[in-house]
Formats: C-alpha cells, structure tokens, sequence
C-alpha cells in the first residue's frame, strides 16, 4: 500500500484540496503504508484532467494525484500484479480551478497550444463531424430478436427507444 502527499518544496501552495503536507487524517493507519510518494500539484491535475477527458470519470486533484502516483508505482510491478487505485474524490469543488484552461495556464500548468487543439472542435458544424450511426432497439422487441440484431450488426449494445424515439421510462 502506498501513500501520497503533496510536493515537498518550502513555501510553495499546494493547490490539491485535502494533499497538505503534514495533514494526516484521523481515518488512516499509517501502520499499512509500506511507502510515500510525493506528487506536485501539476501532476495531480494533468493526471485528473487526463482521467476526465480519456476515461470520463470526474475526478478531482486529489484523485489525479492517487492515479499519477500509481501510473509511476505500476511500472515496478511483476507480471501478473494488480494495482488498485482509489478515487476519492469528484470535480465538484474543482470547476473554477484544474478544469478551467484559463485557471491552469494563469499558473503555468498548461500551454496556451494544449488549451486551442483540444477546443477547435468548438467552431465546427454537427454535419461536418463524421459520426457514425448508431441503430436503436426498439423496446417492444422480444430480447431474442434484439440480441439476434446485435450480433447481426456486431455490436456490444445498442440503445433502446420507445415508439416515440424516446428511452424508455423505468417503472417502479
């Protein structure tokens, strides 16, 4: 089991919510902790910023800084080890900080180039994406004939509707 705690550099703000240096919480045993790893406060949000953008999970700071240490510590590990990382915490209290380019470059975490490719989709029209069509189940279909049209069309899961083209809704 490791720890993680905030960057040690001598008065330098640390900017992740709950990672002082120092700050212990009275639910942990420190007994288990077989070793510490420290992360700096840009590491903590790229690594959050990452897990929200690639694998949509709102995440905060100190979540990324769990995730960043443990991307690190995962490289040591022997074939057939498992990591586990938990994620603590959520974006709630972090959509005027990390997630915000303008709050992240204003601090030099992010590079004005970073910010302009990841947002040029913002100027583009819906017609000129090239999305894929995504067929729909209808749901007075025998779950036999939808699993017979999904494998027809080699999907995992399809998206059921009602007659109106609206989902479902789920009764109680």
């Amino acid at each position: 089991i490791i720890g993680v705690r905030s960057e040690a550099i001598p008065g330098k703000l640390n900017e992740v919510e709950g990672l002082m240096r120092g700050f212990i919480p009275t639910t942990l045993d420190t007994s288990i902790i077989d070793e510490w790893y420290e992360c700096s406060n840009k590491d903590s949000f790229m690594c959050a910023r990452r897990l929200i953008s690639e694998e949509g999970l709102l995440c905060g700071g100190s979540s990324g800084a769990a995730m960043s240490i443990a991307l690190e510590a995962a490289k040591e590990l022997n074939v057939g080890q498992r990591c586990v990382v938990m994620l603590a915490d959520s974006a709630r209290n972090y959509l005027t900080k990390f997630i915000s380019d303008d709050w992240m470059r204003d601090r030099k975490y992010l590079e004005k180039e970073v910010s302009t490719k990841i947002q040029r989709w913002r100027e583009m029209k819906v017609s000129s994406l090239d999305l894929v069509y995504s067929p729909t189940l209808l749901a007075s279909l025998p779950c036999n004939d939808c699993i017979n049209i999904m494998e027809m069309k080699e999907l995992e899961q399809m998206s059921v509707v009602d007659e109106r083209g609206t989902p479902p809704i789920e009764k109680n």
